[in-house]
């Protein structure tokens, strides 16, 4: 009980220590049944668990998870009668596979169905005269759902009164991937804000770089896997486009955020080519033809990059 009162503390004045790391699911719940085997044999309760299918590892303290066990598997031997059983079991959570599902379940009395809330709350006790001699301070629950909660995961119950009852609880799984996802993210890797970011202030230092009577800065064209494309129309000969290309390449050397990012850039220019003209043609006839052959070289371009994964 002093135990419990300090828990209790600690849980109301968040000072809970909570120290996750890659627990075994499967040992923690052997270690947690063994220690309560001697309380169930002297009701000739029998305790199984089932660990037939693999379970994932899950992201939790172990002495924290072995203490939630504890008390569910404490909670359940008290609450059955001689002779009655208690089960522990163990998945992958259906509803979510990034957490893993852990359950206890007795043939006790149950609860009713209006009270699974409430069972969590601090001090609060289910009335069962049998058990007028073993009554605690109506804590271990409230306890229970205080780790669980700092640990990611929810708890709850399921219960018929007169038919046992089942307490289920959520804990993340062990992932490497969610673990070093928030590190890219943090270098700008994943992140969809900073890329959008970065493509903003990259649009903003190409058209500064050109001219605005004879080069036009495309609108956004593709968003290809890692890379970011961007695509100029350019009015000028081999030298004017060589010049335009070399000042572009200078202004992003000069862009920090994007040389500290580790990013590369590759620039390449095209030719289209001379076009015949037809002096009997509409101006909207020729400018028509130009922006089809545009529109192909274009479509050509985005195509071969994709295949590439550039």
């Amino acid at each position: 009980m002093i135990d419990d009162l300090l828990e209790a503390t600690r849980a109301q004045t968040g000072k809970f220590v909570i120290e996750t790391q890659c627990v075994s699911i499967s040992d923690a719940i052997i270690d947690a049944a063994n220690t309560v085997q001697g309380a169930a044999s002297a009701k000739e309760i029998t305790l199984s668990f089932d660990l037939t299918s693999p379970v994932p590892s899950a992201f939790a303290d172990p002495t924290r998870l072995r203490q939630i066990l504890l008390i569910l598997l404490d909670n359940a031997i008290k609450f059955t009668p001689y002779g009655g059983a208690v089960r522990v079991q163990a998945q992958v959570y259906e509803k979510d596979p990034t957490l893993v599902l852990l359950q206890v379940s007795d043939s006790g009395c149950g609860i009713r169905p209006d009270m699974t809330e409430r069972i969590f709350d601090r001090l609060y006790q289910v009335a069962n005269p049998t058990l007028a001699g073993r009554r605690g301070l109506g804590l271990g629950l409230y306890i229970c759902k205080e780790l669980v909660t700092l640990q990611g995961g929810e708890i709850w119950a399921h219960a018929s009164e007169g038919q046992g009852s089942v307490f289920s609880l959520t804990l993340p799984v062990f992932s490497l991937d969610a673990l070093i996802g928030p590190l890219l993210r943090n270098k700008g890797w994943l992140s969809q804000e900073k890329r959008q970011e970065w493509s903003r202030e990259s649009r903003t230092l190409i058209q500064s770089c050109l001219l605005p009577n004879l080069d036009l800065l495309l609108p956004k064209l593709n968003s290809g896997g890692g890379e970011e494309a961007f695509f100029v129309v350019v009015f000028a000969d081999d030298k004017g486009a060589a010049v335009l290309a070399e000042r572009i390449r200078e202004q992003f050397g000069q862009f920090g955020t994007f040389t500290r990012s580790g990013l590369t850039l590759s620039l390449s220019y095209k030719f289209l080519g001379t076009t015949a003209f037809d002096p009997a043609a509409s101006i909207k006839d020729t400018v028509g033809k130009m922006g089809a052959r545009l529109a192909a070289q274009l479509k050509s371009e985005i195509h071969t990059r994709s295949i590439h994964g550039e």
